[in-house]
């Protein structure tokens, strides 16, 4: 009896174990496997898109990976629908630039120059290896550009600028991120491209998982 007991003590646990693994390692319809293809979130993060599926793409102006992987995100976005998706350009705070280009971010993204800018600055520093990497020379590159350089300023330092930077950090602890480029979808599911064979087969996993989202929000209706 004490043998067979001391077995059971054993087997169980490793049994339970077992079934677990299988469990949040089982392929999906779609062919995915949590923990391979992606990291579940749970529970789900709050997005910010209304109705429409959230995708989020962590990044830092001075990441060349991140700049490399412009695009294949820009390709990504020609070459499919995504009129029920929002894609949200969530810059990360590296304490190395304490900021400096997440603040870059939020006062272009103030002046509503994001469409024609969040490119432009990507290129100035990795392509044209302009010095942006301070806040007088990030208003030089803006007054270069035909930018309102005072305007610019008084964004840059401003009290909503702070309040978003702090935020920044926030979202990017919920998350997990500790690099980038990084993707988040539906606040469920994280993605690196570490997990995939390129940065192209991320994106095809981002698909996959957005129709993951449509169906379940048809099944809910």
């Amino acid at each position: 009896m004490k043998t067979n007991f001391l077995k059971s003590f054993f087997i169980l646990p490793a049994l339970f174990l077992l079934v677990s693994f299988s469990i949040a390692h089982a392929e999906e319809d779609d062919g995915l496997v949590a923990g391979r293809d992606y990291i579940v979130i749970d529970p789900p993060l709050p997005t910010r898109s209304g109705d429409d599926i959230e995708v989020l793409e962590f990044f830092n102006f001075s990441c060349p990976h991140c700049f490399r992987f412009q695009g294949v995100l820009n390709q990504w976005q020609d070459q499919n629908d995504l009129s029920d998706v929002q894609l949200i350009h969530q810059p990360v705070v590296f304490q190395r630039y304490n900021g400096h280009f997440a603040r870059v971010f939020h006062t272009i993204e103030a002046m509503q120059l994001v469409d024609e800018y969040y490119g432009k600055v990507f290129e100035a520093i990795h392509s044209d290896k302009k010095l942006i990497n301070s806040k007088g020379r990030f208003f030089d590159w803006l007054e270069d550009n035909g930018i309102d350089e005072e305007k610019a300023a008084a964004i840059y330092d401003s009290f909503s600028v702070n309040a978003k930077i702090k935020r920044d950090a926030i979202i990017a602890q919920e998350y997990g991120i500790s690099s980038t480029p990084q993707i988040a979808v539906a606040g469920k599911y994280v993605l690196t491209p570490g997990q995939s064979a390129s940065q192209s087969d991320m994106m095809r996993v981002v698909s996959l998982l957005i129709e993951r989202e449509r169906s379940a929000i048809k099944k809910e209706e």
